[in-house]
């Protein structure tokens, strides 16, 4: 991602300054495709075979290709999800919060003492972050006016489309769900609840639930970190007072 330095105070053009945006690609740097350096695994006692067992979604019985395909649709068929966990960059944590309900959803990313969050509502958009967050986005000066502050933009707009990777499923799926590079698949569980588990033979593991519809629970790995996916959630889209927002369309 490139991004222009912008000015301190009027935050005129595009807010988001290179140390900003950093914070957002760190936590996705994370996360691979065709089994490079994803998100890993779970616990993994395999599960008993007994006749009481609940019959599987079928999973077991297909490619890992196959199974991969049937994760994505179900992860983005989902009304809502909350991913969670941390990745790690270059020795460093990126905390990762993403909270998900239709198209819209909340984000919150923190690496060292910087933190933001993302709010997105239809086409709105809301940034907002700690004095650390802003003074690497606009300078100290700049920080002075953001502070406690929401910066509104549009899904579409300069400063929010690099961070909307944590919103868009489509994206989300491209970034984390890989439908390539398998090496082996096997039942196991997460938590009691029945998983197939595949390994990309690189140290990642992905946790798809084996009953009910085969969502993807977890994904980890020792080097990259981990993230646990939780559905059903109930997620806080309420927009900022308009005190506290100020309209990057409307800067000078």
């Amino acid at each position: 991602m490139t991004v222009r330095q912008a000015r301190p105070v009027g935050v005129h053009g595009r807010v988001l300054a290179p140390a900003a945006v950093a914070l957002a690609v760190a936590a996705l740097a994370g996360c691979g495709g065709s089994g490079s350096t994803t998100t890993a695994t779970t616990s993994s006692s395999p599960a008993a075979s007994t006749s009481s067992a609940p019959a599987t979604n079928g999973i077991d019985k297909l490619t890992a290709t196959e199974v991969m395909t049937k994760a994505s649709a179900a992860f983005q068929a989902a009304p809502s999800v909350r991913i969670q966990g941390e990745m790690i960059d270059a020795g460093k944590k990126a905390k990762v919060d993403s909270q998900l309900q239709g198209k819209d959803g909340r984000v919150t990313l923190g690496l060292d003492a910087v933190s933001m969050e993302l709010l997105v509502k239809g086409e709105a958009a809301y940034i907002s972050g700690n004095d650390a967050f802003w003074t690497s986005s606009v300078g100290a000066t700049g920080a002075k006016t953001m502070s406690g502050k929401y910066l509104k933009t549009t899904v579409a707009g300069k400063d929010a489309k690099d961070m909307m990777g944590f919103i868009d499923r489509g994206k989300i799926v491209s970034d984390i769900l890989p439908k390539d590079s398998f090496s082996s698949g096997k039942k196991a569980t997460l938590n009691g609840q029945p998983v197939w588990e595949l390994s990309d033979g690189a140290g990642s593991v992905y946790d798809i639930a084996l009953t009910g519809e085969p969502l993807p629970l977890q994904i980890s790995s020792a080097k990259d970190g981990k993230l646990t996916l939780t559905y059903g959630i109930t997620v806080d889209l309420t927009e900022p007072p308009a005190a506290k927002v100020l309209d990057a369309s409307k800067m000078k």
